[in-house]
């Protein structure tokens, strides 16, 4: 095993030296708000290895808890980057203190309570629409072959004819019709085997005033809690639509100076001929979560060897580690005294953007 790493690194960092235009490595990313004790010992890990990684945070829930907050301002003077993944793991709507203000505004489709919810644009053409006929039980979804009913997966949506938009939450293992921010109806529309489209998340665009007051909040709460500006935006999971590279450049990039983020893109053929660039920096889901170290090692292997930067995201999710968290941080501990002994270039986000040339 170890011959068989050893000689894919040789030739990955030799490449990656003489390739100053394309460079290759790793960036360490870990999504969502957890505990301060979690946040503290991967910092303990990574900084005793002199290495640096970035954390995808939600600036509004985190704002609420002072101790966090004291927390990201730590690791943000060592050198870690705290990146924009929205104020409260959504694009699709945001809370503000006077929703009312936003009430006129092009961008939004209503406002309720303390959320402003903001219009969404549907692509017809987009190449993952799927025609479908689909029958309705209360708020149950059956399709009409039964060999469509595995499409229905929780968090797309459903275009009908009138162009309404919908979306699929789920009842136990049902699929069920929910509105299109995700929230659970009362009525379902009156229709028996009608076609709709099945739309895929990354077939619509939130309006980019909308996706601007994102991130305007965001700096705003960074800058309360003493960070520096954010420089990479990372799509909340969950429920919502996906905005594309484009868009994200369009907005975070070209309106506030973002360097990065993890955008795909949404024209069919795009990716012909394309590495990485900056605004599309598409996280490599197979993570210590799902494998243990020596896996870990022969997949990353594999993937340097294409001369690629790989940002690995993690969660944290610890459910289907045997030994739980501390076997979690083991492995860790274990994966980058490797990474550290064969010289293998480990950034943030924003700093392997820096490095990417535009195409």
């Amino acid at each position: 095993m170890k011959r068989f790493l050893m000689v894919p690194f040789i030739l990955i960092l030799f490449v990656c030296a003489a390739r100053g235009a394309s460079p290759c490595g790793l960036c360490f990313r870990f999504d969502d708000n957890k505990s301060c004790e979690e946040w503290q010992r991967l910092a303990d890990i990574f900084e005793k290895r002199g290495l640096r990684f970035s954390l995808a945070v939600n600036s509004g829930s985190a704002l609420k808890d002072p101790a966090r907050t004291k927390l990201l301002k730590t690791l943000s003077d060592r050198g870690h980057e705290i990146m924009d993944h929205t104020p409260f793991h959504t694009s699709m709507r945001l809370a503000v203190p006077n929703p009312d203000h936003y009430a006129k505004c092009d961008f939004v489709d209503h406002v309720s309570k303390d959320q402003v919810y903001f219009k969404i644009r549907f692509n017809p053409d987009h190449p993952q629409n799927r025609n479908l006929v689909l029958s309705f039980d209360g708020n149950r979804i059956i399709a009409d072959a039964p060999e469509d009913q595995k499409f229905l997966s929780f968090g797309k949506f459903l275009v009908f004819p009138d162009g309404s938009i919908y979306g699929i939450g789920r009842k136990g293992e049902e699929p069920v019709l929910v509105n299109k921010y995700g929230e659970d109806l009362s009525d379902s529309p009156s229709m028996k085997k009608d076609k709709v489209i099945l739309a895929d998340r990354t077939a619509f665009e939130v309006a980019d005033d909308g996706l601007a007051l994102l991130a305007e909040t965001s700096r705003a709460n960074h800058k309360k809690m003493g960070l520096p500006p954010p420089r990479t935006f990372i799509i909340p999971g969950g429920w919502g639509v996906f905005p594309n590279a484009e868009q994200i450049q369009r907005v975070f990039g070209d309106r506030f100076g973002y360097a990065a983020g993890d955008g795909s893109y949404s024209r069919p053929g795009v990716l012909e001929g394309k590495r990485i660039d900056r605004f599309r920096m598409t996280p490599y889901w197979e993570s210590l979560e799902r494998h243990d170290v020596e896996k870990e090692k022969v997949l990353l292997s594999e993937q340097l060897e294409s001369e690629r930067v790989i940002p690995i995201i993690s969660h944290l999710w610890s459910k289907n580690v045997p030994g739980g968290m501390d076997e979690l941080f083991k492995r860790h501990e274990e994966l980058l005294d490797w990474v550290v002994e064969r010289k293998i270039p480990v950034k943030t986000y924003s700093e392997w953007a820096d490095l990417i040339q535009p195409e």
